[in-house]
Parts: C-alpha cells; structure tokens; sequence
C-alpha cells in the first residue's frame, strides 16, 4: 500500500468519501478508485487536496503520516 493510499485512508477516517468528493470536486467513485488503487491520482485531485484540507503534498505522497500525530485535517 503506498503512502498516498494510507493517507487517503486517514484522511477517509474522519471524512466520509462523499464530503471528500464535494470538497475536491471529483466522483466519490473517483475517492474510492484511489482508496482501492484502481486508478493513481491526477495532480488535479492533489492540488484539490491541497487546497481543501491544507494539506502538503509532498508530505502526503512521501510520508507515512498517522491519524493521532500529524493529521490535523480540520475543516
């Protein structure tokens, strides 16, 4: 499972696939592709991230991040 993956997951804990999908403007049918590795995600979708969770895309790519220490996705 790759690190975008197991932060999507994190980040899928304390939103439903739905409220992720209105915040970033993509299918919920494209979150849960992304949660199953179906399909790999588009910059479009990152930079959608970015902007609605204020999220560093770097580190979500690249880091294993964990939902009690270093996720603070507050919206």
């Amino acid at each position: 499972m790759s690190n975008f993956q197991k932060n999507l997951k994190v980040l899928a804990s304390k939103f439903t696939q739905k409220q992720i999908a209105d915040s970033t403007g993509f299918s919920q049918s494209s979150i849960n592709n992304y949660l199953s590795k179906s399909s790999e995600p588009s910059i479009q979708f990152l930079i959608a991230l970015k902007n609605a969770y204020g999220i560093c895309i770097d580190d979500f790519l690249f880091a294993e991040l964990e939902e009690e220490n270093n996720v603070n996705y507050d919206r």
